[in-house]
Parts: structure tokens; C-alpha cells; sequence
């Protein structure tokens, strides 16, 4: 079993993620992210190599094995769809897709408030999913980390329709978190952006642009408002047709002797994430494709023990997205004038 594994389990202790101090607490003693300590964290994670080589090794898998989450916590709509949400607190209006005025950044700060350097997380559910990964992340650099993400709310410029489906009418509140965010960055002057975000945007009547040019607007209008920081994009998440349209839970409900049959290649977004890259090269985004972390030729759906989704198959929970800090922290750390380090 890879490094880690055990230890990212606690966090889906709950369908949240756990900050409290008592639960921190607990956590110390056998986490070694848990707490600052850069190098002991960082040395405890997965590299990109032993990643590639599970993935490798889930393709012979037949059996369901015992997995970490387990099939019946990611089967429940009460805890499977909520496996890679954020805190509790305001903050999570957004997060819940609640559609009122949008937290204030006081609401949505998760770590070290006081730090002189912020990092900002922002997109729609995609972004939510790395919130495990930036809280851990922003604890070893020290750094403020705000998280400003709503589901459905894709980071493009146009209004959309509700939750990004399409049919219906504008989708108001977006467009007032949208408004927000950039509110939001010019008064944090943030030194670092990250992006996550669904890559296919569903325009409201009578709204016009492409992926691209949308993409474009929105990201310039971002760096416009936080014209210091490094912007990064987490780019590819894995789109994986499951057999009969099923989410990955269902599949490995129906075939726990055959799960090979779950193994499936990612559908092809390729015009929309290269739409995407696009947008990222002409607004100067980094990029960073993360499907390498979930999929080589094909997606496992069990990968070192654990299913890497929620229930929906769109996300990858928290114990799987805790397992690439490593990975995570790495990439962010080559991307020019990002000012993260990485331990020695």
C-alpha cells in the first residue's frame, strides 16, 4: 500500500472537511500534514512515479476490494454527494449552491488569516473539490488561503443557466458570485491564484461566445483585479463514460466481481479543454492536466485501495484528492514565479 492512504481516511470522517481543534488534534499524532511541518509533510506523499505505478497496477484488479472510502459510504446521497465539500460555516452557501448574497472573504478564509501572503482557490465545484488539498497545502507554506468557488458556476464570463444545465433562464446568482470574485481580488492582492473549473459552459438565452473567448474574458477580468499574483489552472479532469451511463458507484455496485469492466477511457472533452488551453496560453494561466493522476490509457475505478470519486463520478473525493498533496504541491511549485517552495 502507497504512503498516506491510512492517515487521509480521517478526513471523511465526516462529509466535511475536518478543521475543528479537537479533531485537528487527533489528527497530529499520526499526520504529519496535520500540523506545520513542511518537510515531514511533503516526504510522507506520494510522488508522481508511484502514482503512475498504482494506477498501472489497479488495471488487473477483477474483485472489489476493501476500499477506502467504502462503496456504501459513497452509495449514501447523503454522504457520497457531499465527499469533497468544505467546512461548515457560511462559506459554504456557496458550496451548497444556495443562492444568497455571496459570503464575505472573512466567511470563506480557511487558513492562516494573518499570513502576509494569500493564496485564493476560486471556480465552481471543481475548485471546491482541491479544498482538502489547499487547506493542507496553505497550512506548510503559511500561507492565508481563501477559497472562493460555487458549484455549477463556471469560471467563464456570460451569464449561464442554473447549476451550468442547459434549458432555462439566467442563472442571477452566478453572475452575482462572478461580480464577486472579482470584487473579492482586488482587495485581497492575492500572490497566487488557482482555478478549477468545468470546462463546457451552457449560455443562457441570448447570451453569445465561445468557450474560448469566454474563458479569456474571464480569466483577463481576474488578472485585471489581481494584477501581482500567479495564476495556475487545474486542468483534464477525467470525464468517464461508466457502463450503461451508470456513476462509478453503480458500476462497481453491479460488477464487484468483474470491476475490470468500470476500467474505462475518459469521453472526450478534447475541444473543450483545448478551448480552455488555450485561454490559458493567451491570458498567461499556467496549466497543470491532472488527469495523469486518475488515468493513464484508461480510469481504474479503484486505484491503491481507493475510489477516487463521489458519487456522481464528476469529482474526486477527499481521501483521493488528499492523496495527490504531494503531487499537487510539486506541480504548483514548478510553475514560474508561483513562490512556492518545495522542502529540501
Amino acid at each position: 500500500m502507497f504512503r498516506r492512504i491510512s492517515l487521509i481516511a480521517l478526513s471523511l470522517s465526516a462529509a466535511v472537511i475536518p478543521l475543528s481543534s479537537s479533531l485537528v488534534s487527533a489528527e497530529t499524532k499520526i499526520d504529519p500534514c496535520a500540523t506545520y511541518n513542511p518537510h515531514a509533510c511533503f516526504a510522507a506523499n506520494v510522488t508522481s512515479s508511484e502514482i503512475a505505478a498504482a494506477i498501472s497496477a489497479a488495471h488487473a484488479l477483477k474483485t472489489l476490494p476493501s476500499t477506502t472510502p467504502t462503496l456504501s459510504y459513497l452509495s449514501s446521497v447523503k454522504t457520497g454527494t457531499r465527499s469533497y465539500f468544505m467546512p461548515a460555516g457560511r462559506c459554504a452557501q456557496d458550496a451548497l449552491q444556495t443562492d444568497g448574497s455571496p459570503p464575505s472573504i472573512a466567511d470563506c478564509t480557511l487558513v492562516n488569516p494573518r499570513s502576509a501572503h494569500t493564496v485564493v482557490l476560486t471556480g465552481d465545484s471543481r475548485a471546491v473539490m482541491w479544498t482538502t488539498d489547499l487547506v493542507t497545502l496553505a497550512r506548510q507554506w503559511q500561507w492565508r488561503l481563501v477559497v472562493l468557488a460555487k458549484p455549477g458556476c463556471v469560471a467563464m464570463s456570460g451569464s449561464i443557466t442554473h447549476l451550468n444545465n442547459p434549458g432555462g433562464s439566467a442563472w442571477v446568482a452566478c453572475d452575482n458570485f462572478h461580480t464577486a470574485v472579482m470584487s473579492d481580488l482586488r482587495q485581497l492582492n492575492p500572490d497566487l491564484v488557482i482555478i478549477a473549473s468545468n470546462p463546457v459552459q451552457s449560455l443562457a438565452p441570448g447570451q453569445s461566445g465561445t468557450i474560448y473567448s469566454n474563458s479569456l474574458s474571464y480569466f483577463t477580468s481576474m488578472k485585471s483585479s489581481a494584477p501581482r499574483a500567479t495564476f495556475i489552472q487545474l486542468n483534464n479532469m477525467p470525464n468517464v463514460q461508466w457502463p450503461g451511463s451508470l456513476n462509478p458507484v453503480g458500476c462497481l455496485s453491479m460488477h464487484k466481481t468483474a470491476i475490470n469492466l468500470c476500467d474505462k477511457a475518459p469521453v472526450s472533452q478534447g475541444v473543450a479543454n483545448a478551448s480552455i488551453a488555450s485561454a490559458d496560453a493567451a491570458a498567461s494561466v499556467s496549466s497543470i492536466n491532472i488527469e495523469p493522476w486518475v488515468c493513464n490509457s484508461t480510469c481504474p475505478p479503484v486505484i491503491a485501495g481507493m475510489i477516487p470519486y463521489d458519487r456522481d463520478g464528476m469529482h474526486l473525493n477527499n481521501v483521493y484528492s488528499g492523496w495527490l498533496v504531494g503531487v499537487l504541491w510539486s506541480a504548483i511549485a514548478a510553475v514560474p514565479h508561483s513562490g512556492i517552495p518545495t522542502p529540501t
